[in-house]
């Protein structure tokens, strides 16, 4: 009689790839001895160096993999089935071994199969959660809830079928149910707990979505080029030498801009001579540092008060949750997470497996 498939274990959608036939073991003993160097220096590398070398020399291929599920529901483990690419599992890869803390800490074992190109992975889902939002797309996170989801949606309201299994089932469906709701609440508790302090929040949203340093910069440059402080004259110059070519030091050419741009250009430059009319923008002149016309620039465009927000660029330089670099005037963000070059983006390049895109979706209808 054939035996029923075990709940415990998630198999990869993908099917194994079909990999070019390996060459015959060279007979050059130096040739085999530089391949086993090399066999030795890859098994040092870490994972993540491990997968940038396959995938430099083109070997990220998709791997037969077993996702294991250890969330304290009751699993059956005498169930020796096959992958979706024939290859029969091992004992090891159908084995639970329950821990205590199970329930209040689920995990999902990554098994990779024979000769793949990964080692095996024990993935804290939680823990992920909580660190990267964007951990739930992780292909083991998504088996993780798959499962519970079935496991809610079978079993919540399952009536007695005797003997004790309809009790037990249910169990298992409030159990998987209180892992759903821990996702939840990692989900929005990692994220607020990640939230950047006041002082860092304003300073990078006044660098990098609010700015209006290029404008600034080039009105700076000409005062320091004609060392007129008539911010009319000053607009007028910095036209006149965005609308020539130019030469640097290193070598680089710029093209000089067209009426058209320039003319659109004009329209900023106008609101950077306002604020050098203005008697805060007078301070300015006294010293030729950009730093001192970025800050009293910004100090006069915000709401916050003068004295908070210099509080706030001098706290924003030690602040624990990442740190703000400056360069001159300008900064940017070096935090715990890929560095954030607006936090107002909302589009995105991404590469697409098929085992993502095919995962359920609710498509938009349009009327």
């Amino acid at each position: 009689m054939k035996k029923p498939k075990s709940k415990h274990s998630v198999k990869s959608v993908h099917h194994k790839p079909k990999l070019p036939a390996l060459p015959k073991t060279p007979e050059d003993p130096e040739q085999r001895s530089l391949i086993d160097k090399l066999e030795q220096q890859v098994s040092l590398l870490s994972d993540d160096d491990r997968t940038v070398l396959w995938a430099r020399l083109g070997l990220a291929v998709e791997q037969d993999v077993i996702v294991n599920i250890y969330d304290g529901q009751q699993r059956a483990i005498d169930y020796t089935g096959k992958t979706l690419s024939g290859r029969r599992l091992t004992s090891r890869e159908v084995m639970l071994e329950p821990r205590p803390d199970d329930i209040s800490r689920p995990r999902a074992l990554m098994i990779f199969g024979p000769g793949g190109m990964e080692k095996d992975q024990e993935i804290d889902i939680l823990a992920s959660i909580r660190a990267d939002a964007a951990s739930l797309g992780h292909p083991a996170i998504m088996c993780a809830l798959r499962f519970w989801q079935g496991s809610v949606v079978c079993k919540e309201r399952l009536p007695d079928m005797g003997r004790g299994e309809g009790k037990r089932l249910r169990e298992c469906g409030k159990i998987a149910k209180g892992h759903l709701e821990s996702v939840s609440r990692a989900l929005v508790q990692g994220v607020v707990a990640r939230a950047w302090p006041a002082e860092k929040a304003f300073e990078v949203h006044r660098r990098l979505v609010f700015d209006r340093s290029w404008y600034l910069r080039q009105i700076f440059e000409a005062y320091i080029a004609t060392n007129s402080r008539n911010p009319d004259k000053l607009v007028a110059a910095a036209l006149k030498r965005l609308g020539q070519d130019e030469l640097y030091e290193d070598g680089a050419h710029r093209t000089g801009l067209d009426q058209e741009t320039l003319k659109n250009f004009e329209v900023g430059l106008l609101e950077i001579a306002a604020f050098l009319k203005s008697p805060d923008g007078r301070f300015a002149f006294q010293r030729r540092d950009w730093r001192r016309w970025k800050n009293l620039y910004d100090e006069s465009r915000f709401s916050l008060k003068k004295d908070v927000q210099r509080r706030y660029r001098r706290n924003a330089r030690n602040v624990s949750s990442g740190s703000i670099t400056h360069i001159g005037a300008e900064t940017f963000v070096a935090d715990s997470e890929p560095v954030i070059t607006s936090p107002d983006r909302n589009f995105y390049s991404i590469p697409a497996s098929r085992y993502a895109l095919s995962l359920p979706v609710v498509r938009v209808k349009r009327g």
